[in-house]
């Protein structure tokens, strides 16, 4: 039996995108405008656990008031937190390994007007 090498090339590759396309991974956004608001939002990922790297990016965009926020892991250790009263505000956490179970980005909005984006990838 004689072997196309081409034949084999297209198998090969065939078969590294359904093993990357296997690898679980979850992608989430949340998007919110608010006005004149003084609360506490607070939004829940939970991460399974064979979850190996996570990553959160946080924007809020402020016309007036201030806004503040906290992303915390299951063993509630602090991984990113930012404030302001205006303008642009954004964090990252980079990639970061993940910890199994739930973890929680608190958002607090004093007298604030404005919007939030929040992207949540993992895998």
């Amino acid at each position: 039996m004689r072997r196309n090498p081409f034949l084999l090339s297209i198998l090969a590759v065939a078969l590294l995108v359904m093993v990357s396309q296997a690898e679980s991974k979850t992608d989430r956004e949340d998007h919110q405008s608010f006005t004149n608001k003084t609360d506490v939002r607070q939004l829940t990922f939970d991460v399974p656990a064979m979850t190996k790297k996570l990553r959160l990016r946080v924007k809020v965009v402020l016309q007036s008031g201030r806004a503040s926020w906290v992303l915390r892991d299951p063993n509630g250790t602090a991984h990113i937190n930012g404030a302001g009263s205006s303008g642009h505000l954004a964090g990252d956490t980079g990639e970061i390994e993940a910890i199994a179970g739930a973890w929680v980005l608190e958002l607090k909005l004093d007298n604030a007007t404005g919007t939030s984006q929040v992207n949540w990838a993992s895998h």
